[in-house]
């Protein structure tokens, strides 16, 4: 879990930057939008950030912690963040 979440806030320190440097306004309602067209990030980027903060909200939040799941989105985390950084995909999964 603690994979997990150090990856997660790399993940929202690199976005916040790269939406920084374009211009976008984080505080704005339509922020993902203003991302896109900045070409800053992509659809499938933001769905999987997303997705993630949920996951990690909720396993965060969790009474009990599925390995499995943990793996998963340690997995989809890494994923997601070597393509923020423009990294060719190197996890396997």
């Amino acid at each position: 879990l603690d994979t997990l979440i150090m990856t997660w806030n790399q993940i929202e320190h690199l976005v916040r930057k790269k939406m920084k440097d374009a211009g976008v306004d984080t505080a704005y309602t339509y922020k993902w939008e203003e991302a896109m067209q900045a070409g800053t990030l992509t659809m499938s980027q933001i769905q999987d950030i997303t997705e993630l903060r949920m996951a990690r909200n909720r396993l965060v939040h969790s009474q009990s912690i599925d390995k499995d799941d943990v793996a998963y989105w340690i997995m989809k985390a890494a994923k997601l963040l070597a393509g923020l950084r423009g990294e060719k995909e190197m996890v396997s999964g």
